[in-house]
């Protein structure tokens, strides 16, 4: 893709993305959604108020991400990565099926002192067939 097919996403102080401009956005209660224009797979990411006090713990960031898995049927041992002045950060690559087909899931949380943000991104079989890119799921 060239430099003008894609589109970045600023929310300044919380996160960026990169997507390219084909792709739909849409915030529906807080929880912002991009979507491909194939209407296979999507990237969700919300932002949360943080009710802990203090500094940031990875073990934080780490229940975020389990959290989520365990609503999709999975039971993770997160990626413990940064910690510190940029806040914890944990993330987990998982696959989930519910009597659907298999979805292929990377999640990511990020803990600020004042915030949270959990970013989800999923795919399908068919995505991955026709993205080499996302083969790592596999």
């Amino acid at each position: 893709m060239t430099e003008a097919s894609w589109r970045r996403w600023v929310w300044p102080g919380i996160f960026q993305v990169r997507l390219p401009t084909s792709w739909s956005h849409r915030d529906v209660d807080g929880l912002l959604e991009f979507s491909p224009e194939n209407g296979v797979g999507a990237l969700h990411i919300r932002v949360l108020d943080r009710s802990r006090p203090g500094e940031a713990k990875q073990d934080e960031a780490a229940e975020l991400v389990s959290s989520f898995a365990e609503n999709q049927g999975v039971s993770v041992s997160p990626r413990l990565e940064g910690n510190g002045t940029r806040g914890a950060q944990a993330s987990a690559n998982f696959i989930s099926s519910r009597g659907q087909a298999p979805l292929y899931w990377d999640v990511y949380a990020h803990v600020w002192s004042s915030m949270a943000s959990l970013a989800r991104m999923f795919t399908t079989a068919s995505m991955l067939v026709s993205d080499p890119k996302h083969k790592k799921f596999l």
